[in-house]
């Protein structure tokens, strides 16, 4: 049980620096999300979010600084803390595309430790909450890049963990669809899911 008082994340004065050249990606970033808040970290190209992002997911580790998943420190301890959020990159690939919606998500779930009781219920769920469920017989191969995006959030929504991280989760959507989305994501996570939603997009 997730002690309600902790902040879902806690990002603490975080810096990244990459190669030789010492160029600084993230500086001095420090963040809070609490239980069913919604963020969104706007930016231009090159300003840093994704790599905030992905240092927030543990896919990345920062140079210096403190990163804090519902009170685990995710430098040191990054499994334990992985288990506690759901991540959303997007794109083309993270599914079978021969296998259909619903065989991958049962599949993903298997992986997530989701009982074999509760799968199919949890999947159906996951399903009808990003609006998929009539394309659950569908092979992945066949979706759009929008539905794919969507089966992300799905996949992502899983095991209800408390903390969900999308970056750009509209992006190869057009601008009013982008426009849509930016309002879709959180209104969807924070009705249908108590977690806190940490979303990024380009300004």
């Amino acid at each position: 049980m997730i002690d309600p008082h902790i902040p879902v994340l806690d990002v603490a004065h975080v810096r990244r620096v990459f190669g030789k050249e010492k160029f600084v990606a993230v500086e001095d970033v420090s963040l809070q999300v609490q239980a069913s808040q919604v963020h969104a970290l706007l930016g231009p190209n090159g300003a840093g979010k994704t790599t905030t992002v992905r240092m927030c997911a543990t896919l990345l580790a920062p140079t210096s600084g403190q990163v804090r998943i519902a009170g685990i420190d995710a430098v040191r301890h990054p499994e334990k803390a992985r288990s506690c959020l759901g991540l959303v990159l997007g794109g083309d690939l993270g599914f079978y595309p021969r296998a259909t919606a619903r065989d991958n998500l049962l599949y993903f779930a298997d992986l997530q430790g989701v009982s074999s009781g509760q799968r199919r219920g949890v999947v159906a769920d996951v399903l009808e909450r990003v609006k998929l469920t009539d394309s659950a017989g569908a092979k992945v191969g066949q979706f759009s890049r929008g539905m794919r995006q969507r089966l992300h959030l799905a996949r992502a929504l899983l095991g209800a963990p408390p903390l969900l991280l999308l970056d750009e989760p509209t992006h190869g959507a057009g601008s009013r669809r982008r426009a849509n989305g930016a309002r879709y994501y959180p209104r969807r996570c924070r009705r249908r899911h108590r977690g806190a939603p940490h979303l990024t997009f380009h300004a």
